[in-house]
């Protein structure tokens, strides 16, 4: 089962990769931002994108790492903490939007249960 909630969380991240991506593209022509404002926003932007990246990677294809070792159970812990975090902001500064609720909703939860030690073997799939 936690190899599943991993691939799930997978998918999630690699859309949320290509959002990032394509923020890049909507930072640089918003005539709203000025132009350091726009540096600013592409810094965030990228260091956003890049952890994204790492929690794809590691959702797709370290899943025994996650699963069966500490470490990767600290890591889905983190992860779960980061969209917690993430969603509890994007609401409070932009309001309540269904996609932003549905990925806070969702995505901690996939982690969360991922980093809850279990008494059976690591299950991989």
């Amino acid at each position: 089962m936690k190899s599943t909630l991993l691939t799930i969380g997978g998918i999630f991240q690699m859309l949320i990769v290509l959002l990032h991506i394509g923020i890049f593209y909507g930072i640089a022509s918003s005539p709203d931002l000025g132009a350091d404002a726009k540096v600013t926003a592409h810094i965030f932007n990228a260091a956003v994108l890049t952890t994204v990246i790492f929690f794809a990677y590691v959702s797709l294809f370290r899943k025994r790492d996650m699963i069966g070792t500490t470490f990767g159970r600290i890591v889905s812990g983190f992860i779960a903490i980061f969209y917690l975090q993430r969603g509890l902001v994007e609401i409070f500064l932009r309001g309540v939007d269904p996609v932003v609720l549905g990925f806070a909703i969702v995505i901690p939860p996939l982690y969360a249960i991922v980093a809850m030690p279990s008494k059976q073997k690591a299950e991989i799939a």
